[in-house]
């Protein structure tokens, strides 16, 4: 009775050992995102900070919120009632960045088994770029943590046909959309993932039902405040529409993305199941065919060829048809990226031959610390960075030295003087020499000027030159000005 009791005794064991390695992964995972907390932030961030703000505390003095996704922005002021500071935010980014590894790790394991889960977690983990965008108060990590989780519950609603796990999916999926809206373009990887799995389509009504309840009313709030249910997303689109780097972009910086040992997974799936799909179709023996028939099944599977339209599809969205790129941009298609070069990897770990097994396992290993390295530089710096923007110096003194009715006119970084001054922002956009045939008409009200010599209009050195302006303070980039209409 002692003997067979401790097989299973071994088996609950490593199990333990295996949830409390996962245990430290993801509280490792969540360290080295919120690490160091940053007191400085810039033009995006303070866009979101800002507008978190208006909806907790009703500040009318700036927003943006006509075009910018409203999720990461509600979720801030909801935080805010716990502790209302700007760590509060980082914290929070963090936390929902932290979400993306778990839900990977549970979609891997749901699709190939606990060793793909695993490998594919610690590579959304700790691939630094990843972690980077994880650190900024941005949409692009949070709507891919929400397209991870609205992946995972298509899955295992697929498998166990419950609803409410459908209408999860879609309600995720909205919450994706609400982050970030490009997000919109994955809601393709829903009918590909119907059609490849032979799913029911009335079981699409249910995810239908979990996005309605998500969006509809945002739609309802965009029709009844702007006219146009659409236009934020129309208004999104267009504010990103100058082209800024060569069209391949993504390909000749897909390295700098994913690192070399995602990389090196990912060709190792694509090498070995191509081999495979070769060698199935050659004309051998029949034990050979039945043989490599069985190895082709084990090793390849139908979702891998859905995750794989996914890349192709989403990359040619971004080079084609998107001109604005950022390497960010392509953050929503880290799921199938890393899950299939987990799959390659998880291959070539496990072979029969244990020293060839042994070996790759080594190399791996090898691969995944230099490119994860980077990753946890940041711990050896103090737990909170202290340094101060020449934005925050400046918003620092007008706040110290007006009243905080004051409006401030500014040609740059009118979000980040929102936040920081809580004053009134109003924007000088003009570009060309505009500004100088409608001028006073472009500034109707007294106040501060902030410029940003060599940076729009107006210049310095027609301000200085101009009896409405009286010069008040210049810091390295900034200058500010009182202004007097009359």
């Amino acid at each position: 009775m002692k003997k067979k009791n401790k097989r299973p005794e071994k088996h609950n064991h490593a199990r333990l050992l295996f949830y409390a390695s996962l245990l430290i992964i993801f509280v490792l995972a969540f360290i080295i995102r919120v690490v160091p907390l940053q007191t400085a932030h810039w033009w995006d961030e303070t866009v979101y900070l800002q507008n978190a703000e208006v909806i907790y505390s009703g500040a009318d003095n700036y927003d943006e919120l006509n075009f910018r996704p409203p999720l990461l922005s509600v979720i801030f002021a909801i935080a805010f009632l716990i502790k209302h500071h700007v760590f509060t935010a980082s914290i929070v980014v963090a936390l929902l960045a932290t979400l993306a590894p778990i839900f990977t790790f549970l979609i891997g394991r749901e699709l190939y088994g606990r060793k793909t889960g695993l490998i594919a977690g610690i590579m959304m983990a700790f691939t630094p770029f990843i972690v980077e965008n994880s650190r900024f108060i941005m949409t692009d990590v949070t709507s891919l943590s929400f397209i991870c989780m609205g992946v995972y519950f298509l899955i295992i609603g697929s498998k166990s046909k419950e609803n409410y796990q459908f209408i999860l999916s879609g309600l995720f999926f909205s919450f994706a959309v609400l982050t970030r809206f490009t997000s919109l373009i994955i809601l393709f990887i829903i009918p590909v993932y119907f059609l490849v799995q032979k799913i029911r389509w009335k079981d699409a009504l249910p995810i239908g039902i979990g996005f309605g309840f998500g969006i509809v009313p945002y739609l309802v709030w965009s029709q009844i405040t702007q006219g146009n249910f659409l236009k934020p997303f129309i208004v999104a689109q267009w504010m990103v529409t100058g082209a800024n780097t060569t069209m391949f972009f993504y390909f000749s910086n897909f390295l700098k993305a994913y690192s070399f040992v995602v990389l090196f997974g990912l060709i190792i799936w694509a090498i070995s199941t191509l081999l495979l799909f070769r060698v199935s179709t050659l004309k051998k023996s029949r034990k050979l065919i039945i043989a490599t028939r069985i190895r082709l099944k084990k090793h390849l599977d139908k979702v891998d060829l859905v995750f794989l339209i996914w890349v192709l599809v989403f990359l040619a969205y971004m080079t084609f048809l998107v001109a604005h790129k950022e390497l960010r941009y392509i953050l929503p298609i880290a799921l199938p990226v890393i899950i299939l070069s987990a799959r390659g990897i998880s291959y070539i770990t496990g072979f029969n031959n244990k020293t060839v097994r042994h070996i790759a396992l080594i190399l791996v290993i090898l691969l995944g610390i230099g490119s994860f390295a980077p990753s946890f530089s940041t711990l050896s710096q103090p737990l909170v960075n202290t340094y101060q923007s020449e934005e925050m110096l400046a918003s620092k003194f007008i706040r110290e030295n007006y009243s905080e009715d004051s409006v401030i006119h500014t040609n740059h970084n009118y979000p980040v003087f929102a936040y920081y001054t809580k004053m009134k922002i109003l924007k000088l956009e003009e570009r060309d020499n505009t500004f100088y045939t409608v001028f006073p008409g472009n500034m109707e009200e007294d106040g501060l000027l902030i410029i940003y010599n060599g940076t729009k209009h107006p210049t310095k050195e027609w301000v200085d030159n101009n009896r409405h302006f009286r010069f008040v303070k210049e810091f390295q980039n900034i200058v500010i000005y009182e202004y007097n209409r009359r």
